[in-house]
């Protein structure tokens, strides 16, 4: 894990039509727009936000946590869409013991569909394998999630197995995990 290329300055990665670049206080309207939409939460380990102060607050928090080299919050953005915020990458557990990192994404439902998730996640999956020395990525999603799981898929994650009834989300209860992840090895530009 190259800890310098992941937290010396934050990353920003852009493809014809994606660019994955911090969240600032400008994009407060984009992130309130995701974070209170009840049905992105519906498999999340949170819940909803019910107001812009609290999304504001997280905005700061992420500022945080990567000072902290803790954690790495992408914004989604439309390349010609004068940065609409269309959705959030999160890195998150990084362990250096084994180059290892998770991921975690939300898109906002007005696009969903168009592939943009996949697109995002491909993204991150090149700046993470390619120049940050990422071994392996790998994913926590709720098994009833469908639409999350086709997205790790069509990115080459491999399925890894279940955790029953193995953890306990705000707002669902206890739930059944899959695992899923992709290793740098696996992974094809």
């Amino acid at each position: 894990m190259n800890e310098a290329k992941l937290f010396s300055h934050f990353p920003e990665i852009q493809s014809d039509e994606l660019v994955l670049s911090k969240i600032t206080a400008l994009d407060l309207n984009d992130m309130y727009d995701l974070c209170s939409n009840e049905t992105l939460y519906k498999y999340s380990s949170s819940s909803a936000k019910k107001n812009k102060a609290v999304v504001y607050n997280m905005i700061t928090q992420f500022d945080r946590d990567f000072n902290h080299k803790k954690a790495i919050y992408w914004g989604i953005y439309q390349k010609n869409a004068h940065q609409k915020m269309i959705g959030l990458i999160e890195l998150f557990d990084f362990n250096k013991s084994v180059d290892m990192v998770t991921i975690g994404y939300m898109l906002n439902e007005s696009y969903w569909g168009k592939g943009y998730a996949t697109r995002a996640v491909h993204l991150a999956l090149d700046f993470l394998f390619c120049t940050a020395d990422i071994n392996r990525v790998q994913a926590l999603i709720v098994s009833e999630n469908i639409k999350s799981k086709r997205v790790l898929l069509r990115n080459r994650f491999t399925y890894e197995g279940t955790v029953r009834q193995g953890m306990y989300w705000d707002g669902i209860g206890i739930v059944n995990i899959d695992i899923f992840s992709i290793l740098k090895k696996e992974y094809v530009v």
